[in-house]
């Protein structure tokens, strides 16, 4: 019954939603076949061994407007290839290449007289759920983990995935993430995330929360029930601290997140993805070492164009378990100008991947001696994000 009430109230949301457009959906058009492939080797080391792990080939590229392809395939199906320990052999694991990504998204966005309307439709195999752009509490969102890897069972989100999105221009808005299962044996319907949300900047101060349906932290993801949360944070100089609350069905957990500016030190680390991490204990690295962009992109713009648009986005990965970076998307941000004539020449502008966020989320709550920090510290997840800001720069030749 709770699901029907759901799904009753998600069709009326979104039918008023969109019977109030005031203009035509946008679909981003990035040129036909434009994307990127690229290519990195994982690496987890300690005192007493040394893992190579996690080579991986990631591929995206827009196909027409409002629709992208994208994929990610790993080396194997265990968490690592080689094995080194101290005073043992080697252990070599059979190379098997396994799918972590692989899915098309059909997108747009609407702009209109009362906010932002966003939708967005996965199919494949999918390990990043976050749409629209994230906020605050979605840094703090539970990440797929390694259930895959280490006992065979699903991680990530198989099948068809609905996101919409509303957002006002006073902050309330409404989302809702929809799922339906058919790989895995697992062909049902589930509402992954159904909440209204408020976010709010106060000078310095930021403040948001949601209520409704929230992704419980339970393993493999895709388990919801009624709660809310709560972050309450500051904005200074570029750097972003928080503290966050949650409570799903009397399930509780507190957590601790900040977003560092961009610098020389979050460049250097997002060269190589560097992550200390607890199980095992040690440092992950995640190292490129192939990237090629492709499609219609434009080298050298002739001297009579001049700019006319941009698009603004961002690529994101997050992890959590062991270090392991095994998801991509690209966020888009903004559009400016034309980007959807036929006649315009393309040229991508890449800033350099950086260490963006670091958040703790653990289920101790209650404060009441050192101890009781040690052990929200010790029992703790730790979330990561590594972002890459980009342009994508519209120039029209002039006569």
């Amino acid at each position: 019954m709770k699901k029907v009430i759901i799904i009753i109230s998600f069709i009326a949301i979104a039918g008023s939603l969109l019977s109030d457009v005031s203009s035509n959906f946008w679909f981003p058009k990035i040129g036909k076949f434009l994307g990127q492939s690229n290519a990195s080797i994982g690496f987890h080391f300690w005192n007493d061994h040394l893992y190579l792990r996690n080579l991986q080939l990631r591929t995206f590229f827009y196909l027409y407007p409002g629709i992208r392809f994208n994929s990610g395939i790993r080396s194997n199906k265990k968490m690592n290839v080689i094995e080194i320990y101290k005073d043992s052999h080697p252990v070599y694991n059979k190379i098997e290449p396994n799918i972590d990504e692989l899915y098309l998204e059909f997108m747009g966005f609407n702009y209109n007289k009362f906010g932002v309307i966003s939708a967005s439709l996965k199919l494949g195999k999918i390990r990043y759920l976050r749409f629209p752009y994230f906020d605050n509490i979605a840094k703090l969102d539970q990440v797929p983990g390694l259930t895959d890897l280490r006992k065979g069972d699903m991680s990530g989100y198989y099948g068809e995935l609905l996101c919409l999105d509303y957002l006002s221009d006073y902050g309330l808005g409404y989302h809702s993430s929809l799922i339906h299962w058919d790989l895995f044996e697992r062909s049902e319907f589930d509402i992954l995330e159904n909440y209204l949300f408020f976010k709010r900047n106060y000078g310095i101060l930021e403040f948001e929360t949601r209520v409704g349906t929230l992704q419980t932290r339970e393993e493999p993801v895709g388990i919801s029930d009624l709660g809310f949360n709560v972050y309450l944070g500051i904005l200074w100089k570029g750097y972003r601290t928080g503290i966050y609350f949650e409570n799903i069905e009397d399930v509780i957990f507190t957590g601790f997140s900040i977003s560092f500016a961009p610098s020389n030190i979050t460049e250097l680390l997002g060269k190589v993805k560097l992550d200390y991490t607890r199980a095992d204990e040690g440092f992950s690295m995640q190292i490129p070492f192939f990237k090629k962009n492709f499609g219609c992109l434009t080298k050298d713009i002739p001297e009579n164009s001049e700019l006319v648009g941009t698009i603004t986005v961002e690529r994101v990965i997050t992890f959590w378990r062991a270090g392991m970076m095994r998801n991509f998307y690209e966020h888009i941000i903004s559009k400016n100008g034309d980007t959807d004539s036929s006649d315009l020449y393309i040229r991508i502008v890449e800033k350099p991947v950086r260490l963006d966020n670091e958040s703790i989320i653990s289920p101790v709550y209650k404060f009441n001696s050192i101890q009781s920090l040690k052990d929200w510290n010790r029992s703790g997840y730790r979330l990561g994000q590594y972002s890459q800001d980009v342009i994508y720069e519209f120039y029209r030749g002039v006569e």
